[in-house]
């Protein structure tokens, strides 16, 4: 994948807003490191268990333990359905969390609120306006695309939902998860 500052398509400082279609699972990963690479406030990310995400790969648990040392205001929000697997099955990403409790943030959706979540909520949203998102969460089609438009509908849901949902994934006084 191209640095971001190579990517007309996506490159911030563009006039018009390109959709980057992808439907391979090595191309959904490199949206999600070129994403967090330009991540500068906040990163939401949203799936039912994360299990098709990189959370084991040491560039993408870099690229995020970047942007949370990057600055103590960088807010990083993960919502998801299931995350029974995630501490067994990423332990370098569940240090990454633990040592940013301040600012990364994990959440569980209620079950009321499971069909809400649906099977679309497989993205991630930088800044409020790049949007890296599967169409369907059985399935690695899916775009990337700098439009703070694209990106509003599904950060105002994962906001909603973020409300009802419960803390998860924190660590306790004495250091278990």
């Amino acid at each position: 994948m191209a640095h971001p500052d190579s990517d007309p398509q996506l490159h911030p400082s563009s006039s018009t807003f390109v959709r980057t279609p992808f439907d391979t699972r090595a191309a959904f990963i490199g949206h999600l490191q070129d994403a967090l690479e330009r991540a500068q406030r906040e990163v939401w990310m949203a799936d039912r268990d994360f299990a098709d995400w990189p959370l084991t790969e040491p560039t993408f648990t870099a690229a995020l333990q970047a942007f949370l040392r990057q600055s103590a205001a960088n807010q990083l929000r993960l919502l998801a359905l299931d995350t029974e697997r995630i501490p067994t099955n990423a332990p370098r990403f569940m240090q990454v969390i633990k040592g940013h409790a301040v600012n990364a943030q994990c959440r569980l959706v209620p079950p009321h609120a499971a069909a809400r979540f649906g099977e679309t909520c497989s993205m991630l949203i930088a800044d409020r306006s790049l949007l890296v998102r599967r169409f369907h969460r059985n399935h690695l089609r899916g775009a990337a695309e700098f439009d703070p438009a694209a990106a509003r509908p599904w950060l105002d849901q994962f906001e909603t939902l973020w409300e009802e949902s419960s803390p998860t994934l924190m660590s306790t006084t004495i250091g278990l998860g």
